[in-house]
């Protein structure tokens, strides 16, 4: 499995679990942890405002653990409703790119995966990462019409696991 953990500039952290781990809040605990430090490290100096963390509600998210790092990292936290995916950045903007130039491609071993896709999140531009967001702030907020949520300007880290 692999979690992606990105913004409007590009890509902040990638984790690829080994093989026949499942990630638990432990597990999702070190990777915030992981992922504040790669943000001092990437953004230093760059970060005004508090991130809002976008996710899921994945068991591990919702952790004690798991919410506990989420307050120790700073973050601030936003769930995405369940059975929305058309909201989720990863899953209409991020996924189907991937997938599309991974597609008819053959690797040899996991780790030839794995690079392939580290060089293609890596490789592309600001324009298409930022550009998922903005069209994330118009859906959320066509979606939940009761509810105005101010997301422009925002540091929104996006979380994405994918198996």
């Amino acid at each position: 499995m692999c979690t992606i953990f990105w913004d409007a500039e590009g890509i902040l952290l990638i984790d690829f679990m080994p093989q026949k781990v499942t990630i638990t809040g432990v597990y999702y605990a070190d990777l915030l942890h992981k992922l504040h430090n790669s943000i001092k490290e990437k953004l230093r100096g760059k970060l005004t405002q508090v991130p809002l963390l976008v996710q899921d509600n994945a068991p591990a998210h919702r952790s004690h653990v798991g919410q506990a790092a989420i307050l120790e990292s700073g973050f601030e936290e936003m769930h995405l409703p369940p059975y929305f995916p058309n909201l989720a950045p990863s899953d209409y903007h991020l996924l189907p790119s991937l997938k599309q130039h991974l597609r008819g491609q053959r690797y040899s071993t996991d780790d030839e995966l794995k690079y392939a896709t580290e060089e293609w999140l890596k490789e592309q531009s600001e324009l298409f990462y930022s550009q998922a967001l903005r069209n994330f702030d118009s859906a959320i907020n066509s979606a939940l019409t009761n509810s105005v949520i101010t997301l422009k300007n925002k540091c929104m880290l996006i979380n994405l696991s994918l198996l």
